[in-house]
């Protein structure tokens, strides 16, 4: 379907490209202070993510990636005791 949008016809409806929703491996990391380090499976690397949220600190996963190669990765932390 077109649509004319100021003299120039426009499609409309396109079928987008989505992303695949692809599972991300899981690295186990540890937690020191509001620091979480962990190392990358793939290229060795240590990376950290630093929480600048209170509220985020107890959070059990998060998302990470790695600076060197660039994967991405479910980062499991322990739990607070």
């Amino acid at each position: 379907m077109k649509k004319w949008v100021c003299g120039v016809p426009k499609t409309t409806g396109m079928n987008k490209t989505m992303m695949k929703n692809s599972i991300k491996p899981s690295v186990t990391g540890t937690r020191s202070g509001y620091v979480i380090r962990f190392t990358c499976p793939e290229c060795h690397h240590e990376n950290a993510i630093i929480i600048n949220m209170p509220k985020s600190y107890y959070k059990e996963s998060r998302d990470g990636t790695c600076g060197k190669c660039r994967k991405h990765f479910n980062v499991l932390t322990p739990g607070q005791h």
